[in-house]
């Protein structure tokens, strides 16, 4: 675990205090670290709440700050308090649907399998509210997704990522998932279902088969619900926050840690290392782990030996604003990591060969605003280029602009 000195080193104040107090949290650091780092420096509290809600953690914070009476700027304290209560009713909201869902489509001999979201926060976190999310995610049977659809359409679901029906093959094979908003008007959140964890361009992955025989009956608070076990809750979150992601968000490496703690003992290491190898994405694993070594002083005991540290990724997990705002084959800073983050020449040379592909792939926002027909598909793969090309070129204009 890096030292406060080489933390200083490799961050601002702002970031180094955030560090501090996560790590109470983890009984890896001391409250007094943390206290005597305030009285020590001038902190900046209004940017450390920019930092701190860039990176999902401020109901974390909150929740440190309050069990172990740290002090800190009553204005920082109030600003994360309401976001602590926020955080607590979004999520109770979530787990309830979660359950429902979990419920609903089983009558209808459909498993869907929740990761991330509530029933993560509930598993590894003391308080259900600790753990941001903006909407719930699922691991779904590729051919089950018609029928998941017209559920939404039935109840009153709000399409936001999706396709007119008759785009459906093409987009099952090239794309990870359909979106939809709940009928709650102001208090809206989306519904994730996804038959794949991630596109090809990010990586190969398992999917829905995969994870299926480990999905076992847990209790959300009382509701009936699934989870995976531990193992493949590990892989299933790390397809998100290591592999597709890259560690850009210190919220990411508080969860794994959180999952770590608890459950070390449960995970089947060799599996979990023996997937990221079939799959390529050891690089990213053991550099996500690394990370959460350093930073949290949390590790996962019988690794196998790695040379893999954190190194030049260190400024990633802190960055402010966040390192890689978007994730797509069109913005070179996510092209660059993913190229040093691949297992092999081999990978770097899939990854290319598929961003390329990607870039003739007309995705949702173009078939949904276009809106021709399913035979005019070779039309919008031809089209697609100039449009990606367009979008770049309109948004680094909006970047200039507001400087």
């Amino acid at each position: 675990m890096l030292t406060i000195q080489q933390l200083k080193e490799n961050y601002s104040k702002e970031q180094v205090l955030l560090v501090l107090l996560t790590r109470i949290y983890f009984a890896t650091g001391r409250e007094t670290d943390a206290a005597d780092f305030i009285a020590a420096n001038q902190i900046n509290w209004i940017r450390l709440y920019r930092i701190t809600q860039a990176h999902g953690l401020r109901s974390f914070i909150y929740y440190v700050i309050k069990q172990h009476v740290i002090s800190v700027d009553p204005a920082f304290e109030n600003r994360l308090k309401k976001s602590y209560a926020i955080t607590r009713h979004q999520n109770l909201r979530m787990g309830i649907t979660t359950a429902k869902l979990i419920s609903d489509f089983k009558a209808k001999d459909i498993v869907i399998i929740p990761y991330k979201g509530a029933v993560f926060a509930h598993s590894y976190y003391p308080d259900i509210a600790l753990r941001e999310s903006a909407d719930v995610d699922f691991l779904v049977a590729a051919e089950a997704v018609n029928e998941i659809e017209n559920y939404f359409i039935e109840k009153d679901y709000t399409p936001k990522t999706t396709v007119p029906k008759r785009y459906h093959n093409y987009y099952k094979r090239f794309f990870k998932d359909i979106v939809y908003r709940t009928p709650d008007g102001e208090n809206a959140f989306s519904i994730e279902m996804h038959w794949k964890l991630m596109e090809a361009f990010s990586g190969d992955y398992p999917g829905h088969e995969y994870f299926l025989p480990h999905l076992q009956p847990y209790s959300l608070g009382g509701l009936a619900a699934s989870k995976l076990t531990p193992t493949y809750d590990l892989l299933a979150v790390v397809s998100n926050h290591f592999v597709k992601d890259m560690a850009i968000k210190f919220k990411y490496l508080v969860d794994i840690a959180s999952l770590i703690n608890k459950e070390d003992a449960s995970i089947d290491k060799k599996v979990v290392f023996e997937t990221a190898s079939r799959y390529g994405f050891t690089k990213k694993l053991e550099t996500g782990l690394a990370l959460t070594t350093d930073l949290l002083g949390i590790s996962m005991t019988g690794r196998p030996v790695s040379k893999i540290t954190s190194g030049r990724f260190l400024n990633v997990p802190l960055a402010f604003p966040v390192h890689l705002p978007r994730l797509y084959i069109n913005e070179p800073e996510f092209i660059k990591c993913s190229l040093q983050l691949q297992d092999n020449n081999r990978r770097r040379f899939k990854f290319i060969s598929n961003s390329v592909l990607y870039m003739f792939l007309p995705t949702y926002a173009d078939i949904n605003q276009l809106k021709l027909p399913a035979y005019t598909l070779p039309f919008l793969i031809i089209i697609r280029p100039l449009r990606l090309l367009y979008l770049s070129v309109r948004s680094k204009s909006k970047v200039k602009a507001s400087l």
